[in-house]
Formats: C-alpha cells, sequence, structure tokens
C-alpha cells in the first residue's frame, strides 16, 4: 500500500543522525501480530519503531491491540492516516473514537501526508467547549528533521495506558498553527472564477520564519538518544549501549561504516562531557 510514501519514507528517516536503518520487512520476534508495520525504524539507541499506514477506518480496539503489542515487546508506534478518512481543514466535526485514540496517541495531532506527490501534514483536533465537537487544524507540511519516542501517559478510555509513542520533531505538542490551503484544499471547490486583478488574488500571506538549524550540540544529544538534561550517568549509560553495538571489532556492521559511527558517536560523547565538564 502506498509504496511511493513508504519508500520516500525510509529515505527520510535513513538521512537522520538518530536512526541505525529502516526495513520494510517485520521482524520475526513478534508474532501473533493482527496488523503488520507498514516501516520498521531501528534507531542508535537500540529501539525500534513501528510506523503503520492506515488506509481506511481502523476498529478502536485494533489501535489499542497494536500499540499494546508493540509497547509489551519495547517498540513504539506511530500512525499516519490515509487523508480519505480525515475531515478537511477548518471543520467542525464529531470525530470517530479511533481518530481521537490516535490523535491522544501522538500527543493531539494525528499525521497524515499529501494525497498527489510525497510529504506529511499534522492534523490537531481542537475540542468545542465541553461538546462532542472538534475543529480540525493542519499545521505546514512536516520538516522531519527528528525522530522522537517516549513513554506516555495515555488519557481516553478506550486506549488508556502507559504506551511507548513515537512522533516528529522534539516539541511533544503542536505551538503553532497555519493557514494550510495552500497545501491541503477545502472539501469543495468553488466554481466562481476570481476576476484576474481582484484584491484576493494578489493577497499574500507573509512567509513563514525559518525553522532554527539544530546546534552540534543538540545534534550530539540526539545522537546518543538522550535529552539535554539528562545525568552524566545517563550520558555515560547511554554511550557505552551505542559503543558496544557500532565499535569496529565488534559491530556487525561493515567495518568502515562501523569506524565512521564510532567515531561520531565518540565526538558526540566528548562534545557533552566538554560542555557539562565532566571529566
Amino acid at each position: 500500500m502506498n509504496q511511493p510514501l513508504k519508500k520516500w519514507l525510509k529515505e527520510q528517516l535513513e538521512a537522520l543522525v538518530s536512526v541505525q536503518r529502516c526495513s520494510f520487512t517485520a521482524t520475526a520476534s513478534v508474532t501473533l501480530r493482527t496488523h503488520e508495520p507498514d516501516l520498521i525504524v531501528y534507531m542508535w539507541t537500540g529501539v525500534r519503531i513501528h510506523i503503520y499506514i492506515v488506509g481506511e477506518a481502523y476498529k478502536t480496539r485494533t489501535i489499542k491491540n497494536i500499540i499494546q503489542t508493540d509497547t509489551n515487546h519495547g517498540i513504539g508506534s506511530l500512525f499516519i492516516v490515509n487523508p480519505a478518512v480525515l475531515p478537511k481543514h477548518n471543520e467542525t466535526v464529531k470525530p470517530e473514537e479511533w481518530l481521537l485514540a490516535v490523535h491522544a496517541l501522538t500527543h493531539e495531532r494525528i499525521y497524515t501526508y499529501n494525497a498527489t506527490q510525497n510529504g506529511l501534514l499534522s492534523l490537531h483536533l481542537e475540542q468545542i467547549g465541553l461538546s462532542e465537537n472538534f475543529r480540525t487544524m493542519y499545521d505546514a507540511p512536516v520538516i522531519i528533521r527528528q525522530l522522537s519516542y517516549s513513554r506516555a501517559t495515555v488519557k481516553p478510555r478506550a486506549v488508556k495506558g502507559f504506551w511507548i509513542v513515537a512522533y516528529f520533531g522534539s516539541e511533544p505538542s503542536p505551538k503553532r498553527r497555519t493557514n494550510v490551503e495552500d497545501y491541503y484544499p477545502p472539501r469543495a471547490q468553488s466554481t466562481h472564477q476570481t476576476p484576474p486583478n481582484s484584491e484576493a488574488k494578489h493577497r499574500e500571506r507573509p512567509p513563514e520564519p525559518p525553522l532554527p538549524t539544530k546546534t552540534r550540540l543538540e545534534s550530539a544529544y540526539d545522537l546518543l538518544g538522550v535529552k539535554p538534561e539528562a545525568t552524566r550517568e545517563e550520558v555515560k549509560s547511554a554511550f557505552r549501549k551505542l559503543a558496544f553495538l557500532v565499535h569496529p571489532d565488534v559491530s556487525e556492521l561493515e567495518k568502515a561504516e562501523a569506524e565512521v559511527r564510532f567515531k561520531a558517536l565518540t565526538e558526540a560523547y566528548e562534545m557533552i562531557k566538554s560542555a557539562n565538564d565532566w571529566p
């Protein structure tokens, strides 16, 4: 299903410094699964993340079964939903229970993709008062600069639990909303032709401010898979665990690749120690 999207997503993720490799083939260690992941991501920290491309509406119990199985095996889950089963931008809707479940599992957002070209968007559902209705808001295209995972307490009753979830970026919840009609057209297209010289045609939206680039120190923390507030022992433990995987003398990687990975890992560790004045 959606092979171009899967191939594009694999290329994007394998370019991240925190990702060791990606695979379309599920591992044999996880058995009796009702739904196989579309993409398996192997992090340098040793954690796996399963990405599911949801092509049609799921039952809520299916979502619960997937995250329960993954978490029980120490695997993070991330869902990307077909735009055909999602509401459009700036609508008032009463979402199905399974969509609210996915929304809660990904820190109040639903990842989807552009149906005509490769690229990801995220949908936020904002509850209207205490009603069962929500307003839909799409963010601008997702820039895949980081793949994060964490243990999260999910409160909605249908998927209530303490699960390993994954998401793109370092922020756990959406911070900024933007007008995205340029990326995600509304459901109904008007047949009215706008006069060429009308004010509407020439009205332009101010350009988005550039996203901040990561510093070398931030990239070093990413490579070790720890947060900037991690203690000296946590950083040291993460380095030792990764070093065992990539050291040229013991790694299963090709010797040249192992040497490059080990050197980058060592430099990241030394940079963090220097920044914190650790011996």
